[in-house]
């Protein structure tokens, strides 16, 4: 229900929801969970309003929960949009630290957004990553075969 809200772009209207459901000291009956988390940062994110999907993240770690790597895409793309470079770095580097290793959708996140931002031997790292993990692949599957 939240996701859907989302989608409609009735972002109000899913915080107000998410917030009625998950707090507990007012009859809150459910306990938050990455989806609905994702779903709320991804349209905040698109709304232009990073700082406040960036508080629903820190809140999404202080509920205990562990940001996946669809959530990390979702941050990034969301300070890449908004320029926020320096929050970049630290996304990257801080999803390493979690032990999330950056996937292939994730690499083509990075070195687009580093393109366009034109930080651009961070975006060549980033497509060398790709054609590397994307090498691996072949090699992985024809292994398998």
């Amino acid at each position: 229900m939240i996701d859907g809200l989302c989608k409609d772009g009735k972002i109000s209207d899913a915080i107000e929801l998410f917030l009625e459901k998950t707090d507990k000291t007012n009859g809150g009956f459910c306990s938050p969970n990455h989806v609905m988390y994702t779903s709320i940062i991804q349209a905040l994110c698109n709304d232009g309003r990073i700082f406040k999907a960036s508080k629903f993240f820190s809140d999404m770690r202080f509920d205990g929960l562990r940001p996946d790597v669809i959530t990390y895409v979702v941050m990034l793309q969301g300070h890449f949009q908004a320029k926020h470079m320096p929050d970049v770095m630290m996304l990257q580097a801080d999803m390493i630290k979690m032990g999330i290793m950056p996937n292939a959708v994730t690499n083509e996140v990075l070195a687009s957004g580093y393109q366009e931002n034109r930080y651009l031997k961070s975006a060549f790292r980033c497509f060398e990553d790709l054609k590397r993990n994307q090498a691996l692949d072949v090699v992985l599957s024809q292994e398998n075969l």
